[in-house]
């Protein structure tokens, strides 16, 4: 989950606001890579690779502008919507996305962070 899928939209941004803290996390201790991937970093899962911390639960910190964001965790190559997103939608290859939606820090902290 996010404490921060497959589509090619753009992060709609506002201009002049500085990066806000994002969290993601994921709870599967089988699982051998966790990452995220989506318009928050071109649909790449290799920008943001979850790092273990040895208790089954993956975590990744990032900065991201406000905006709202479309993404999906990829769990051992396999991509699949956040269970903990807040919200989603469809994508074009017939599965959903995860939204994310960061506010600027003048609107108070971000929340996007779940868990599994």
């Amino acid at each position: 989950g996010v404490t921060g899928v497959q589509t090619c939209a753009l992060p709609i941004s506002e201009s002049g606001l500085k990066p806000v803290p994002v969290r993601f996390e994921f709870k599967d201790p089988t699982a051998l890579s966790v990452a995220v991937a989506g318009s928050l970093n071109d649909w790449d899962p290799k920008k943001h690779s979850l790092h273990h911390n040895g208790d089954g639960l993956w975590v990744r910190d990032a900065h991201l502008n406000p905006g709202q964001y479309e993404y999906c965790m990829v769990v051992d190559g396999h991509w699949m919507p956040d269970p903990e997103a807040r919200d989603s939608r469809p994508n074009p290859f017939g599965g959903r996305n995860s939204v994310l939606t960061v506010a600027s820090s003048h609107e108070g902290v971000s929340t996007p962070v779940s868990k599994k």
